[in-house]
């Protein structure tokens, strides 16, 4: 019965995702703002359904899926800005800025389940995990340099003055991703190891988003495609990650 349900929402949720992609290919307008909500919408609604399925998860799992859900429905909330966005231009700067915030928001919640996941055996060894999460963290900064030196000295990205909130964003998607597949590699958690490939797939989806978006404008049908792609791929990661924990 469990896996009859996710088979079916993962299919509802793909359906809509599709619905989305055939209106921002071939039509334009508020519509595809409509149901490009309606498809993130389906996968929080898919997320809590599936938390609701796997009620009896340990103490920190349940505080960690509800993290996971947390940051979905704020990566909802920075979906609709950013269509929004497109369609009253005229409200571009406070549009951009607050779905840049709730992005952030988003993968600072990322990160949070990743510990609460995890918290069992930190705690037990919180020792051994300071010095690699250090470097992570500082190894995550570094990057974040680096990436905005290339992005902006080597392909002219213009960030619109939003280069500091981009960075940040920047900061929290490599360092969930790399964290993330730290827990899973050193905990040898198969389910965590899921859930940072969800977030690594978020990243490539990201970097598509990026050169679109703050490129050259030469965003095409093929572009769209491989963002939305990559982007509802990391969902359904991260929703089945719910479904498997």
């Amino acid at each position: 019965m469990e896996l009859a349900i996710f088979i079916i929402g993962l299919s509802i949720c793909s359906l809509l995702v599709g619905i989305w992609l055939y209106y921002k290919m071939h039509k334009k307008g508020v519509n595809n703002v409509f149901f490009k909500i309606f498809a993130s919408l389906s996968f929080v609604v898919f997320a809590v359904l599936l938390s609701a399925i796997k009620a009896n998860v340990a103490f920190y799992g349940n505080y960690a899926v509800a993290m996971l859900i947390i940051g979905m429905i704020c990566g909802l909330v920075g979906d609709i800005l950013f269509e929004f966005k497109n369609v009253y231009s005229f409200h571009d700067d406070k549009f951009l800025t607050s779905g840049l915030i709730a992005f952030i928001i988003e993968h600072f919640c990322y990160v949070v389940a990743l510990v609460l996941l995890a918290c069992d055996e930190i705690l037990l060894q919180s020792f051994n995990y300071i010095l690699p999460t250090i470097l992570i963290f500082v190894g995550s900064i570094i990057a974040t340099i680096i990436l905005w030196i290339v992005f902006h000295k080597v392909y002219n990205l213009n960030f619109k003055g939003k280069t500091l909130l981009v960075n940040i964003y920047n900061f929290f998607l490599i360092f969930a991703s790399v964290f993330g597949l730290y827990l899973a590699f050193v905990l040898t958690n198969v389910y965590l190891f899921i859930l940072a490939m969800g977030l690594v797939v978020f990243v490539a989806g990201y970097f598509v988003l990026l050169f679109s978006f703050y490129g050259r404008k030469e965003s095409t049908n093929a572009v769209a495609f491989s963002y939305a792609f990559l982007y509802y791929a990391a969902q359904i990661i991260i929703s089945s990650f719910i479904f498997f924990v």
